[in-house]
């Protein structure tokens, strides 16, 4: 029986491909070896042009959704959110019944909702996920999607927060974690001013200016407590760093010449009042009303103490405690 020539020419064809394709991936293989090490533009390029060749030329369905996943990866570092939902979109489209899918429809999500502010698209996808994964791992990112907006910024917070706290965190992130932070206070006030957090992350974030030392923010934090939360338990302890902060007021004049970075809580017009006022007449002004109003509170010897020294030069307070000290030898 001679041997039908048709199935060995179709033999001989897909030994073929299947070699072709057996090179390509091992070419890929490398390429991404290389990419862990170098990140030139060429080894990107190329990397990229494999994937989606790969993806046009061989019928593979697995292979063709983890190429698409990874070059979706590659644009996310390169800072291409866009590039990076049309390839994940590709494999939600064509190969949604592969093991990639589940990673491509919550990473997908995430972009459109944290990326591009694409919730309608976003809210979609995560509806999606919560129906066809819901024990996946990343149910819990799905999930915070729908939250009440404050309590996403709250729990946004204290992440940041739990990072700011860190001790193996370099001074470096410190700095950008904090500013991350004074920002996300902010936003939270400027939304939420009726909430009941509101005052407490006004506290923080004082607190937080002073130790980044950004003295304008501590004051555009304080004054949105001394303005609209007299209930605060802390409020008393509020008014008096105001007041110790109008005392230094001249010394923030100077510096906010050089730097302009406020929190947006106020707008420009209320920081340039502040900046422009009578700061001995404002400090004044808080010191006295807390020992009228809160005289059995320990903060109202406090400001009977900084009262009797505003106007002073710093050698005359010096001069003064120092007799002060002599007379009751």
């Amino acid at each position: 029986m001679q041997p039908s020539y048709s199935f060995i020419f179709l033999f001989l064809i897909v030994f073929a491909c299947s070699s072709e394709q057996a090179a390509q991936e091992e070419q890929i293989s490398q390429l991404e070896e290389l990419y862990t090490i170098n990140k030139a533009d060429s080894v990107i390029n190329q990397l990229l042009y494999q994937y989606y060749t790969y993806v046009n030329t061989f019928h593979d369905p697995q292979k063709n959704a983890t190429y698409l996943y990874r070059a979706a990866e590659v644009h996310l570092e390169l800072g291409n959110s866009e590039k990076a939902v049309q390839d994940l979109e590709q494999i939600l489209s064509k190969f949604s019944v592969t093991g990639k899918t589940e990673e491509a429809l919550l990473l997908a999500a995430i972009i459109y909702d944290d990326s591009l502010q694409y919730k309608t698209r976003a809210k979609k996808l995560f509806i999606n996920y919560l129906y066809r994964y819901p024990d996946g791992e990343g149910t819990a990112r799905a999930e915070f999607f729908f939250l009440p907006e404050d309590q996403k910024m709250q729990i946004e917070i204290e992440r940041l927060n739990a990072k700011l706290d860190d001790p193996q965190q370099p001074r470096q992130t410190d700095i950008v974690v904090g500013e991350a932070m004074l920002a996300k206070y902010a936003e939270y006030v400027v939304k939420f001013k009726q909430k009941e957090n509101t005052a407490i992350f006004c506290d923080r974030g004082s607190k937080l200016a002073a130790t980044m030392d950004e003295p304008m923010i501590a004051v555009e934090f304080l004054t949105q407590i001394k303005d609209n939360y007299p209930n605060y338990n802390a409020y008393p302890k509020m008014l008096f760093e105001l007041a110790c902060y109008y005392e230094e007021l001249p010394k923030f004049r100077r510096r906010a010449k050089r730097n302009r970075k406020t929190a947006g809580i106020l707008s420009k017009k209320e920081i340039r009042k502040i900046l422009k006022s009578d700061h001995e007449l404002e400090a004044r002004q808080l010191h006295e009303y807390l020992i009228r109003n809160f005289a059995k509170h320990p903060i109202a010897q406090r400001s009977r103490e900084h009262l009797k020294n505003i106007g002073k030069e710093d050698s005359e307070v010096i001069l003064s405690f120092i007799l002060q000290k002599d007379s009751t030898l």
